[in-house]
């Protein structure tokens, strides 16, 4: 809505030149003063989704379930041992000027680090 108006005032604009008036100059006011009623419009209508929101707490419905179901959750896992991941360990990394590990005897940038 703001765009389409910024585009109607920036093709009626150059008429003001007509009356004697700086089109570029009114441009610029008009503009600021689109803005700010723009501005205020979403500060009105945040202000208005706010006051008309209503909030619901579920923590304490989700607490209340939890302690019933507290002494009845079963793992799966029970009597299995977790495993732990291993780490990737990286290699040494070969440096550009290096000669290449596949033993061509070029360096590495010119054979395979392309």
């Amino acid at each position: 809505d703001h765009i389409d108006t910024m585009d109607q005032l920036r093709q009626g604009i150059h008429l003001r030149s007509y009356g004697q008036q700086n089109p570029l100059r009114d441009y610029q006011n008009e503009g600021h003063q689109l803005f700010d009623n723009m501005m205020m419009n979403i500060e009105e209508d945040v202000s208005k989704y706010i006051l008309k929101s209503v909030i619901t707490v579920e923590d304490d419905v989700e607490r209340d379930k939890a302690k019933e179901y507290k002494g009845q959750h079963v793992s799966a896992e029970d009597g299995k041992e977790k495993v732990k991941a291993k780490p990737i360990v990286k290699g040494d990394q070969v440096g550009r000027n290096d000669p290449c590990p596949c033993g061509s005897g070029k360096k590495y940038k010119n054979c395979c680090g392309k």
